[in-house]
């Protein structure tokens, strides 16, 4: 599914657009690896650890809640990132940035899911998880390249929002 992603956006997404896509796809899962703070790893470990059950429910109960803050605080900062970074970078992806912050919100959980996939050894999860991301994206870039639609901005909507579909299937 990435590489026929790939594909699609090389064939039919203009270059400057692809260049603004990359750009703001980088900016947003370098700056989501700076907001995890480390909670998402230890987090794996407690998970991994713990023996009981019940005790490992409420534990990712409370870590779905703090990553539900970090992702809030991760889409208000990009939102307030916009600014700085069109003025450094003066690649005018300001309205970008600003127009998928709300969708920013799932970044986190994708680092969070993994990660907790991995320490309560639900890896058939965390595969089911990467094929609804990666075949939701593929599918909503179908749909945009069918109704010519395929922008930078359209393009960074749909990865985020198959990030959103799941991460709220998954969890």
């Amino acid at each position: 599914a990435g590489l026929l992603v790939s594909l699609i956006q090389a064939r039919w997404m203009d270059p400057a657009e692809m260049g603004r896509f990359a750009f703001c796809f980088a900016i947003i899962i370098v700056t989501g690896i700076f907001f995890e703070f480390g909670i998402f790893s230890a987090g794996a470990r407690v998970l991994a650890l713990e023996p009981d059950a019940v005790k490992q429910r409420r534990a990712l109960g409370a870590l779905v809640l703090m990553t539900a803050l970090i992702s809030l605080a991760f889409s208000c900062f990009i939102a307030l990132l916009s600014w700085p970074i069109d003025w450094v970078f003066n690649k005018n992806v300001r309205w970008l940035l600003m127009a998928t912050a709300v969708l920013a919100f799932f970044q986190p959980f994708q680092n969070f899911i993994e990660l907790c996939c991995h320490g309560l050894n639900r890896i058939r999860l965390l595969s089911v998880y990467q094929l609804v991301l990666s075949g939701s994206y593929l599918i909503l870039l179908i749909g945009l390249v069918a109704a010519h639609r395929l922008t930078a901005g359209f393009a960074l909507f749909a990865y985020l929002a198959s990030t959103g579909i799941a991460s709220v299937w998954t969890i």
